[in-house]
């Protein structure tokens, strides 16, 4: 019997992985918390929408962010025990959020060895995209420690680039530096972040409009011979057509065998802000 049939996949909500995907493979989400520290309200992942959350934050609103705690992975483990012989759960990256270690600790205290806790190493669209690799490994395999093997290897090729249309959110975060938010808002520069040993770093930055950018950017990693053209996903915090765009103006997007396009939740976009665009894909291993 395959791993798939045997398994419960638990994902935080900052994957945000499309709610058809979650149905079909039956997939639990951890949801993130978030609090506007403006007018004292607490949300979880999802509550808003991204547009309510654009209002807010024009406003001047300012959001934490906090990951689930040890107890909603708990329930969430309790539950699924009920089922399923094995559990796998996927954090985002350990250096930018404490999902993991809550995920860690929820694991101790129900005391099980069948409960496999992940760290992707990677943040929204390239934790999603480990985690479609990994429901694609559980659907090949048989055997634990061949499945845990193959997603290994994934998470190490697994890259995302992100064009922030303004550097202010994530430096308000504390995703990146200050002296980049400054100078963004000085000349009107873009960030471009990679993801780099689980932590966002800022390589470029450019004076391109967004979506040009984006294109530029995304087109240039298409091209190359290295890219595994078996899973790619786009992500987007507000206008899902700025995707279409890009796909329209990238030839190599033909070529992709499961192109997904995903939205980003309100942890991801409260720390990115609108018109943020991401590109998320595995190199050939």
């Amino acid at each position: 019997m395959k791993l798939i049939e045997r398994s419960k996949i638990i994902i935080d909500s900052t994957a945000d992985i499309s709610k058809e995907i979650l149905q079909e493979y039956n997939i639990d989400i951890a949801r993130f918390n978030l609090t506007d520290k403006t007018a004292n309200k607490h949300y979880k992942d999802g509550d808003l929408t991204n547009e309510e959350l654009f209002y807010f934050l024009k406003q001047n609103h300012k959001f934490k962010t906090a990951q689930p705690a040890p107890l909603d992975y708990e329930e969430l483990i309790i539950n699924a025990k009920k089922d399923f012989e094995f559990i796998f759960i996927l954090t985002m990256s350990s250096d930018m959020s404490g999902a993991y270690q809550s995920a860690m600790i929820a694991k101790e205290e129900m005391g099980n060895d069948n409960i496999f806790v992940i760290d992707s190493r990677q943040a929204t669209i390239g934790t999603g995209l480990v985690g479609l690799h990994m429901i694609d490994h559980l659907k090949d395999t048989e055997v634990i420690e061949d499945g845990l093997n193959k997603i290994s290897s994934t998470i190490d090729n697994t890259e995302m680039r992100v064009i922030l249309d303004t550097p202010k959110y994530a430096v308000e975060g504390g995703r990146l530096s200050s002296a980049i938010g400054t100078l963004g808002d000085v000349i009107q520069i873009r960030p471009v972040v990679n993801m780099e040993n689980g932590i966002p770093v800022a390589k470029k930055k450019m004076r391109l409009s967004t979506i040009k950018l984006a294109i530029n950017e995304f087109k240039n990693i298409l091209e190359a011979e290295n890219i595994n053209t078996n899973r790619i996903i786009l992500g987007a915090t507000s206008d899902m057509d700025d995707l279409d765009k890009i796909i329209a103006n990238i030839p190599n997007m033909q070529y992709v065998e499961h192109l997904e396009k995903f939205k980003a939740g309100n942890v991801i976009t409260s720390h990115s802000g609108p018109k943020t665009l991401g590109l998320a894909y595995t190199r050939k291993y």
